[in-house]
């Protein structure tokens, strides 16, 4: 049987009623307070007996003036658990002890100072959320490819947008909180020892799900992102069509220097390459090559890139080739300048050149280009 255990406690240790109603289940399921770490309570075994507890603040004394109060807590029955924060636990196993504190004028005093603290820390992490969500908000309008970002950026933004909003929540309950405590200590009321603790805990679990959730994306993200350059074409892990197969003129032979290939690697994009080759007379044949962890993300990544060579042009004509080999594919012709945008599964093609090539009779060749690299 262990002695010991961590238990993920309640949120806000301003709430402490709610806190001392947790305590006291735990009390009587046979564990006690020993320590107050981080996202947790740490407690022990202890017989199984219903007590009380209560939450004190934590007022700056010397060393020995502490262990005097304590004496005389000991003396009313109350003993010492643990520091939880701003704030101390005590227990009492005697029903029939007085409280610790019965003079509402000294409550007041003693609770004026935690509460302003937590007033402050309620403030600042409604701010420092609020203007986190802001930016994210902000970087997600000013994207210009919302898809591409989101495949790159979108996994640790959206777990970031949630922590927001649960942090924006958690100020707010905060502040409320807290509020309610001073009008009731100003109106001569004690704080009430009991609240729902559950609900406490669940905000708390949440939040370390999220946070736990977010570095584990963020982990795997860094082992899965990267880049690699390639500078010669004839590698054959780059999935493109050679610029010489769509039109015998365009020979590696006359084939620029500074012609590339790359590959770029994100959470949701594990392999997104890029294949640049330049010819004289700033002709170019540029292929991109998306393959992403699912396939649901191909169709938003293709109706974007539609979306955007339309805008680019208007007047340019768009034929839907009749092939069985893609899922989804549109060609788009404006004078020498071509585009083949073309999807299956879970990945996307996009082609561009300007070298007046015909694509359309290559679509064979793309079709099978998909399937072996999809």
């Amino acid at each position: 049987m262990r002695k010991k255990k961590y238990s993920l406690k309640p949120a806000g240790d301003w709430e402490t009623g709610a806190l001392e109603a947790w305590l006291e289940q735990e009390a009587a399921k046979g564990w006690r307070l020993t320590a107050w770490v981080s996202w947790f309570a740490v407690l022990e075994r202890a017989e199984p007996a219903p007590c009380r507890v209560r939450i004190q603040p934590r007022e700056p004394e010397a060393r020995e003036n502490w262990e005097a109060r304590l004496e005389v807590y000991r003396d009313l029955g109350w003993t010492y658990a643990a520091q939880m924060g701003d704030y101390e636990a005590y227990y009492c196993d005697d029903p029939a002890a007085a409280e610790l504190e019965s003079d509402p004028v000294a409550q007041k005093w003693a609770w004026d100072k935690s509460l302003k603290s937590a007033l402050r820390q309620g403030w600042l992490e409604l701010f420092l959320f609020a203007a986190l969500a802001v930016l994210i908000l902000y970087l997600w309008l000013s994207a210009g490819n919302k898809v591409e970002w989101f495949l790159k950026m979108g996994p640790e933004l959206v777990l970031v947008g949630l922590l927001c909003a649960v942090g924006v929540f958690g100020g707010v309950r905060k502040l409320l909180g807290v509020w309610r405590t001073r009008d009731l200590l100003d109106a001569g009321v004690a704080p009430p020892h009991t609240g729902n603790w559950r609900n406490s805990r669940r905000l708390m679990a949440v939040t370390s799900f999220l946070l736990l959730l977010f570095w584990t994306v963020h982990l795997v993200g860094l082992g899965m992102t990267g880049n690699a350059a390639y500078r010669s074409l004839d590698n054959p892990e780059l999935p493109y069509v050679a610029a010489e197969v769509l039109d015998p003129a365009l020979t590696s032979s006359i084939r620029e220097d500074s012609s590339f290939g790359t590959l770029e690697r994100a959470p949701l994009a594990p392999a997104r390459y890029s294949v640049r080759e330049f010819f004289p007379e700033q002709k170019q044949v540029t292929t991109t090559y998306d393959r992403l962890i699912f396939s649901a993300l191909a169709g938003p990544l293709y109706r974007e890139k539609l979306e955007k060579y339309r805008e680019q042009w208007p007047d340019a004509a768009l034929t839907v080739p009749d092939r069985a080999g893609f899922d989804q594919a549109v060609l788009l012709e404006s004078g020498e300048v071509s585009v083949l945008l073309a999807r299956r599964g879970k990945a996307v093609l996009t082609v561009w050149t300007n070298t007046g090539a015909d694509l359309s009779a290559h679509l064979d060749d793309y079709a099978d280009l998909l399937t072996d690299f999809c």
